[in-house]
This record gives structure tokens, C-alpha cells and sequence, in this order.
């Protein structure tokens, strides 16, 4: 509703359109999870790989952590993760050197660039996450919101933005294809490209191990 606002798009425009994409996507969403339940074996478990759920598995782990186990025994004096509760002394903090700077070098623009809380959330992507996300990630927001945004800034200005819808959509639709495709019918495409597990055994693991 914001980015439309800022859009001027029409509201009653765009509440319209969010209420029938709800709609729609709960529709096809709840489908298609029964759908590959039962169909792909071992959904969700490590040897269900590459369908292990690391997302809906974080979000299992969190609600068993905050809502069965509770915080206290978890973060509790004796616990081994209590020392995470200095994490809240960090962000309080970390922020705080980050504006002073920013008012002592105000011609240092990158400095403006700097959001603690942005950084510390994408933190928390980490555990569930193989070792090959976060490198690309960084490289691509790097070629892209960088490089290209300061030496060729129409460009990034006109298309940066449609590219990334296009290469998500792009890759939403590629895997929609090659499961329906391909996976379904038993079929398999051996290349350089899909043995990425194969040529480093570290890249299908979490950046940190379970336990």
C-alpha cells in the first residue's frame, strides 16, 4: 500500500488487486502443497534433498523454541544460548556510532548506506542457508546497486528494477516448468550446472551446523 501511495496509484485500485492475488495465491498455494506432499518422498527432511523446507523449517524450530520449550529454558541462565541475549545490547548500540558518523562525515555517502537493522536481519537467513546464497547475493546487490547504479544510472534508474522482478518471476516459472517437466516424468538433466553438491560437498550444508 506505501510503495503504491508513493506510486499514486489508486487505493481502491490496488486493495481490489491485493484482496484477488490473496485470494488467488492461497488458493494455488494450499493446492500445490498437498499437491507435492505426496508426490516427493521425504519432503522436508534432509534425505528429501534438494526439498528440505529450510525456510518452513526455520519457522518450526522458532515456534517450537518461543511457544513449547519457552524462552526461558532456551535463553535462560545455564542455557548455552544465553549469550545471545547480548544480541539486543548490540542493536541497540551498533546504530548509534553508525549516526554519529554519518553527521562527522557527511560527504562520505556510503556512510548513508549503512542500516544497522537491515544488515542484522539478513544475519538471520545464516543458519537454514547453504554456504553458496550469501556470496551471490552479495556479489549480484554489489554488480548491480553499486557498480552499475553509479556509472550507469539511467540504465539502473529505467530497468534495475524490472530486471529483478523478471528474474524472480523467471525463476518461478523455470522450476514450475522443469518439476512438470522433467521431475514428474522421472526425467533428470546431468550437467555442470545442477552439480553443485556434487562439486562441493559443502555447498548443500547450512553456514552453521544443527546442534
Amino acid at each position: 500500500m506505501k510503495l503504491a501511495h508513493y506510486m499514486k496509484i489508486p487505493p481502491r485500485h490496488v486493495l481490489i488487486y491485493q484482496l484477488v492475488g490473496i485470494v488467488i495465491s492461497v488458493i494455488i498455494q494450499t493446492s500445490l502443497f498437498f499437491w507435492l506432499i505426496d508426490r516427493i518422498p521425504n519432503m522436508c527432511r534432509p534425505e528429501g534433498y534438494p526439498w528440505v523446507c529450510r525456510s518452513t523449517n526455520l519457522v518450526y524450530s522458532a515456534s517450537i523454541i518461543w511457544n513449547l520449550i519457552g524462552p526461558l529454558r532456551v535463553f535462560g541462565e545455564g542455557s548455552p544460548y544465553s549469550p545471545l541475549l547480548w544480541g539486543f545490547l548490540f542493536g541497540l548500540v551498533l546504530p548509534i556510532p553508525i549516526y554519529f558518523l554519518q553527521r562527522r562525515f557527511p560527504n562520505q555517502t556510503w556512510l548513508q548506506h549503512v542500516y544497522i537493522p537491515v544488515i542484522l536481519s539478513g544475519i538471520v537467513g545464516l543458519p537454514p542457508m547453504p554456504p553458496v546464497d550469501f556470496p551471490m547475493w552479495f556479489l549480484f546487490g554489489f554488480i548491480f546497486n553499486f557498480v552499475i547504479h553509479r556509472y550507469w544510472h539511467a540504465w539502473w534508474q529505467k530497468y534495475n528494477f524490472t530486471l529483478s522482478a523478471g528474474l524472480d518471476s523467471g525463476l518461478a516459472l523455470s522450476g514450475i516448468l522443469q518439476f512438470l517437466a522433467l521431475a514428474q516424468n522421472g526425467l533428470k538433466l546431468d550437467w555442470w550446472g545442477n552439480r553443485v553438491d556434487r562439486q562441493c560437498t559443502l555447498s548443500s550444508k547450512p553456514w552453521i551446523a544443527p546442534g
